[in-house]
């Protein structure tokens, strides 16, 4: 595991805040100090005045380590809660060199080496305590938290389960459950649990339930769970940062950073709100990205793209960008189209519509020296609406140039098309989508070309990184282009596929997406052609901080497309390198 998850982190040191304040040394037998430091260092401990009482312990440490085990055990505690973990590690191993038999020391330093990600130290010394004393609960949750975040998920479930079924009224542990089956992957099983524990498990059940919903693609519906429970809960500012981060996956950036603000006014050192703060002024900061593309096929079609953009965000709910993209297309001889355009994604705040438009001009250079230069305009109109927490609907109009080959490029031809489509969330794991649109190609042809669509797909997540789907597609074309592009009376594809994801905001990005589907094709004057057909994608890089991310795309199909020439064995490849640089 790349790193801890920002909640499982707060739950580490949330269990462990307090504990050495409010517990003894355990059986430690207190040394003799020979001044009055050591009584004026426990009185600031007792009225929790920590910075004077971090001094005077550091004070009776630093001159002699082994006067008192009590001053290396809360001095090392303090240290933790600072983040000053190889110092705390080596006052804590000290604390339990001098005090071997109190088994409080060796939770704490267990605490620590999890904290500093050395899990396998952490889940060894909470064995040691285990050993002695089983129904020490601090190192039994403690354990099965380390575990959790070592990424041992299956063992850090066991792990609870098996503390709760010797104590079947230890909430805590339940939520604990809870959360391990949402990072796990276990939405559905999470869900239910964090529902049953609302009574007793309190505002921590209701934070789960509402990220979960989250998780499971309801972003609609946890964001109202997050605001109510930030009317009810106003001075607790996880709740302000589990709004933010529903509202910054909606792309409302700037309503995420009001409620990120408030979250920093409850709490100025809140972690949780600073990580979630720097991806939202990732977002909101202006970004570079490149794309370089290459693909070809079996049929002697090559494509190389060279894109270039510049986009940002507005606190009045608009997203532009500035696009500028070559495409060369070749069968023999090159033709070229140049394009630039700009976008503009208006998401009025607070408000579950948002608006795009999009407007450029495109250069068509057939590579010929008798054929013209075309300029043509190019354009994009699209509205989303969410209607409710189970609903979204669209609508979309565009007019582009058709340029993914030699023979329609070289033609100036357009495609223009509207286009509706809804998706319904069915049961939390359940997603139907459904889709029409009608289109129609013009340019140098004997008459225009009309396209007709129909898509349905159903779409059943497994887990958080796992997802399987049925798709049946269906194009219809009023009559062929022969020797110019693929256009038949009718192709339908029945499809099955996977999708799998690494969960993971930073670090490794990795995404595969495989589908097999029967391909049946007709034109005019031919039976129809069946066969089986797979497809696959694969994106793999890295994202290194928020914004910033280099990223590799490989593309392969066997579906018939517009290049297509000889639909009975045709074979499409595609590799594409990409960056992006928020600054």
């Amino acid at each position: 595991m790349c790193s801890m998850p920002p909640v499982l982190a707060r739950s580490l040191r949330r269990s462990a805040l307090l504990l050495g304040a409010c517990a003894g040394i355990g059986g430690a037998q207190q040394r003799p100090v020979a001044d009055s430091t050591l009584a004026a260092a426990d009185a600031a401990w007792d009225v929790r005045d920590l910075p004077k009482a971090r001094a005077l312990y550091q004070r009776i440490v630093d001159a002699d380590s082994t006067a008192t085990s009590r001053a290396a055990y809360r001095l090392a505690t303090l240290l933790s809660w600072e983040g000053q973990f190889p110092e705390a590690i080596r006052l804590y191993e000290l604390y339990v060199r001098l005090e071997p038999r109190d088994l409080d020391g060796r939770v704490g330093l267990a605490r620590v080496y999890a904290w500093s990600s050395r899990f396998a130290a952490s889940v060894a010394t909470y064995d040691t305590v285990l050993t002695r004393n089983a129904e020490y609960r601090d190192a039994a949750l403690g354990r099965a938290r380390a575990l959790g975040a070592w990424g041992r998920l299956p063992d850090a479930l066991v792990a609870y389960r098996d503390w709760r079924a010797r104590h079947p009224d230890d909430v805590e542990a339940a939520l604990a459950i809870a959360r391990v089956l949402a990072w796990k992957g276990s939405l559905a099983e999470s869900e239910a649990l964090y529902d049953s524990l609302r009574t007793t498990g309190g505002v921590d059940a209701e934070k789960g339930a509402a990220l979960v919903q989250a998780w499971r693609g309801d972003l609609a519906g946890s964001e109202v769970a997050w605001e109510k429970l930030t009317v009810r809960f106003p001075k607790d500012p996880e709740v302000w940062v589990g709004l933010a981060q529903v509202q910054r996956w909606m792309g409302r950036p700037f309503d995420a950073r009001v409620a990120l603000d408030q979250a920093l006014r409850v709490h100025p050192g809140y972690d949780d709100a600073q990580q979630q703060m720097r991806w939202v002024r990732a977002e909101i900061a202006p970004q570079f990205s490149t794309t370089l593309m290459r693909a070809d096929d079996s049929d002697g079609n090559l494509l190389e793209s060279m894109r270039l953009g510049l986009a940002g965000a507005r606190a009045w709910g608009g997203r532009w960008a500035l696009v500028a993209e070559q495409r060369r297309v070749g069968q023999g001889a090159v033709a070229q189209s140049t394009a630039l355009r700009g976008s503009l994604l208006w998401q009025p705040p607070h408000r579950h519509v948002s608006w795009r438009g999009d407007l450029g001009v495109a250069r068509l250079d057939a590579g010929v020296a008798t054929v013209p230069l075309r300029d043509v305009l190019t354009g994009i109109l699209q509205v989303t609406r969410v209607m409710n927490d189970r609903l979204t609907v669209g609508l979309a109009a565009a007019r582009a140039p058709l340029d993914e080959v030699r023979s329609t490029l070289s033609r100036g031809l357009m495609f223009g098309t509207l286009a509706a489509d809804a998706s319904v969330r069915a049961t939390s794991q359940l997603t139907i989508a459904v889709a029409a649109g009608a289109g129609q190609a013009r340019g140098d042809l004997d008459g225009g070309r009309s396209r007709t669509t129909a898509l349905a797909r159903a779409q059943w997540t497994v887990h958080r990184s796992f997802a399987f789907s049925a798709t049946a597609r269906t194009t219809a074309w009023n009559r062929p282009a022969y020797g110019v592009f693929y256009a038949p009376q009718r192709q339908s594809l029945a499809e099955v596929g996977t999708v799998w994801e690494r969960p993971h905001d930073l670090g490794v990005v990795l995404r595969a997406d495989a589908a097999l589907a029967l391909q049946r094709v007709r034109f005019e004057h031919d039976a129809a052609k069946r066969r089986t057909v797979p497809r696959a994608t694969l994106v793999t890089g890295w994202r290194f901080a928020p914004g910033r991310e280099i990223l590799a795309t490989f593309v392969y199909a066997n579906v018939a497309s517009t290049a297509t020439l000889h639909e009975g064995d045709y074979r499409y490849s595609a590799l594409s390198l990409g960056g992006r640089y928020s600054y």
